[in-house]
């Protein structure tokens, strides 16, 4: 009584490996359908549509008397194969045998052939680098080697390329990623197709895509002609892009014939990728942070409004929206410190808003950013004026001059902080040498009211540690990274 023994085949229309059982499922109808084709496709090709992943031996659909359909060798069968002999392997071995096994049909030779004729194109790869199915030893370790299908230098740096048509278990990925890395080569997956549904992508090509800054190449025809006419290799790529929107973050597929100028090589990540995922997540998710900050700021603000009948909330909200247009300001880490500046400017500048109105809003909206990062951080400017004169004394000395307050210069500056801002002189002292302006505020003078005022901050300080005022401390760092190094 037959078996079903035969558990994966190579499907040669498809030019990928699928399971028995997602061919034979189905009706006595469906099957003796198949087994028809099978023959015509034998009669006009001489060769069977599915073969044997192992042993490449065509492979034909039989049944028993139980109606039991599987897959079958030949009855002389051309070479050994491990599903007739009955070896005993390891999931590894059975592994690679279904790999170099697919690495044999048409559809992979056609695109092996592909990738050397677009590398040979490529004006800045020696037509003498490139090799196919030449074994490439470890100079680290002589017993170990691969053989890529394709191989070329470019730069001096070494560059291979599988074809991937079929599944390859993400062991057999895992492992030729660990081997070209320690050989300092950079590997590249290039596919004949693939879907740009998600929901569609195979678990090979979502092993490649995912840890490949979600970008993954393709070639054909078209883009070997392509690679002919611009003397670079062209592929084609196709990525996500995240997107801020509705609450969330979305993803929009995109498709593009790109030039390998136009990639980014990471060697030591074994990476190669067209955009820049990992960067566009993170924006995406800064401005959906902005956006829930902005929100979270709108809805507390029309609470506080409520306690406040004598300023009309209406009219309150309109000005804080007419501010936020006037400013542009989009709240992130990454823009933080030259928004604060900016902001600090514009407000000396204002002559609708009050500068302290224009400052209390924009702290307002960077406030939720700073306390993620350092919960000690106020949240309003509103009996601070500490902080409010030392965020504009640092960044008058990042400037070179005052903005932002009604000291006339440096000097009398200093002496503001010294007097209003007590705890934080610390910090100003610190910046002041940072940016090269002692000399300008009279330290570098012994006599001086600022060395006089820096030797009395010394002293109370030595005497008790805490009239340094250190909850803002994180968020200086990320305001002014300038200052991170040294306190």
């Amino acid at each position: 009584m037959a078996t079903r023994t035969i558990e994966l085949v190579y499907d040669n229309h498809s030019h990928m490996q699928v399971t028995a059982d997602s061919v034979l499922d189905g009706d006595d109808a469906h099957k003796h359908q198949l087994r028809l084709e099978d023959e015509v496709v034998r009669l006009e090709d001489g060769r069977r549509r599915y073969t044997c992943p192992y042993c490449l031996e065509p492979l034909s659909i039989r049944g028993s008397t139980d109606r039991i359909y599987h897959f079958a060798h030949p009855r002389n069968p051309g070479a050994e194969c491990p599903y007739r002999s009955g070896f005993v392997l390891s999931k590894d071995e059975w592994e690679a045998l279904s790999y170099n096994g697919a690495k044999e049909s048409a559809a992979h030779r056609q695109v092996k052939s592909w990738i050397a004729e677009s590398l040979r194109a490529d004006r800045n790869i020696a037509a003498d680098s490139v090799v196919e199915d030449e074994r490439m030893q470890s100079w680290r370790d002589r017993s170990k080697w691969r053989k890529p299908d394709v191989r070329a230098s470019r730069d001096g740096k070494t560059l291979v390329f599988e074809a991937q048509l079929s599944t390859t278990f993400v062991a057999t990925i895992a492992a030729r990623r660990k081997f070209y890395l320690g050989e300092g080569a950079l590997l590249f997956w290039i596919f004949r197709e693939f879907t740009l549904s998600e929901s569609e992508m195979r678990f090979s090509e979502r092993d490649v895509f995912y840890n490949n800054n979600w970008n993954i190449f393709a070639i054909d025809a078209h883009s070997v002609e392509a690679s002919r006419q611009a003397g670079e290799l062209q592929l084609w790529c196709r990525w996500q892009e995240p997107v801020a929107q509705g609450g969330s973050i979305q993803y929009r597929w995109h498709k593009k014939l790109v030039g390998f100028s136009e990639l980014t090589l990471d060697f030591g990540r074994q990476r190669a990728f067209y955009f820049d995922f990992e960067a566009a997540l993170k924006e995406a998710n800064a401005k959906l942070m902005g956006e829930k900050a902005a929100a979270f700021h709108e809805e507390r603000r029309a609470r506080q409004f409520e306690n406040r009948p004598y300023i009309s909330p209406r009219v309150e909200a309109k000005l804080d929206t007419d501010i936020a247009v006037w400013l542009g300001l989009e709240a992130r880490y990454a823009t933080m410190s030259s928004d604060l500046e900016r902001v600090w400017i514009a407000a000396d500048e204002a002559t609708k808003f009050s500068t302290r109105r224009v400052q209390d809003y924009a702290y307002a909206v960077l406030a939720p950013y700073l306390r993620a990062a350092c919960p000690t951080a106020p949240k309003t400017l509103e009996g601070r004026e500490d902080l409010r004169l030392i965020l504009g004394a640092l960044i008058s000395l990042r400037l070179g001059r005052i903005v932002g307050s009604r000291a006339v210069n440096l000097k009398h500056l200093e002496d503001m902080v010294f007097g209003a801002a007590f705890g934080y002189y610390s910090v100003f002292w610190y910046a002041a040498g940072i940016h090269g302006r002692l000399s300008d505020i009279g330290y570098d003078v012994r006599d001086s009211i600022a060395s006089r005022n820096y030797g009395i901050y010394r002293q109370k300080k030595n005497d008790n540690d805490e009239v340094r005022t250190a909850d803002f401390d994180r968020a200086f760092y990320i305001l002014f990274p300038e200052l991170q190094p040294a306190r």
